[in-house]
């Protein structure tokens, strides 16, 4: 949000693009197939998995903001990492190209999110963070938490203690409410 802020007040905000995105999975079940564009191994990389990618695999959150994409617009086509490849590429590869491998990718590119035609001249406003969190659903009652049993769970377990040993506690921001649940789940 910071860096948000400082891009929107400044005087770059006309000319510019930001990206955020994730290099880890955004959820392990998701209700939008993943693509089937496969990734072949690279002459000379080492995987741990020797197969090729047969996917793209899950889904994960990414927002670009700039003065020419459509403000709380969300986009449908394919995107992945290399579609950032493919922008960088277009504005100053040779030929418009970032590699002849990054080109046949299946995907667009993040120029494709953009419209030159009518930028936004003003940045908009992020919303107030208390007014977003209590506009929440109610937390589900009745859940039950089944005994750490399988390698995630257990692990899920050990962050929590740590962030404990670390003296997080209940009035913690971010970790309170999951501290409380934790030491407190229902009968």
């Amino acid at each position: 949000m910071q860096v948000y802020n400082a891009l929107a007040n400044s005087p770059f905000w006309n000319n510019s693009l930001m990206i955020v995105d994730y290099d880890e999975n955004g959820a392990f079940f998701d209700h939008v197939s993943t693509p089937m564009i496969p990734t072949a191994s690279q002459t000379g990389a080492v995987w741990s998995n020797p197969s090729p990618f047969i996917s793209l695999g899950p889904r994960i959150p990414a927002y670009v903001i700039s003065p020419f994409v459509k403000p709380g617009s969300v986009y449908h086509g394919i995107l992945d990492h290399t579609s950032v490849l493919k922008l960088i590429g277009e504005k100053f590869g040779n030929n418009n190209s970032y590699s002849p491998l990054v080109d046949a990718r299946q995907v667009q590119s993040i120029s494709d999110i953009l419209n030159f035609d009518n930028p936004t001249a003003n940045a908009p406003a992020a919303p107030a963070l208390n007014a977003y969190l209590a506009n929440r659903p109610p937390a589900p009652t009745g859940a039950t938490v089944p005994t750490p049993d399988t390698n995630l769970q257990k692990g899920f377990q050990q962050a929590v203690t740590s962030l404990k040993q670390g003296g997080a506690d209940l009035n913690h921001p971010k970790f309170g409410e999951l501290i409380y649940e934790m030491d407190n789940p229902p009968a």
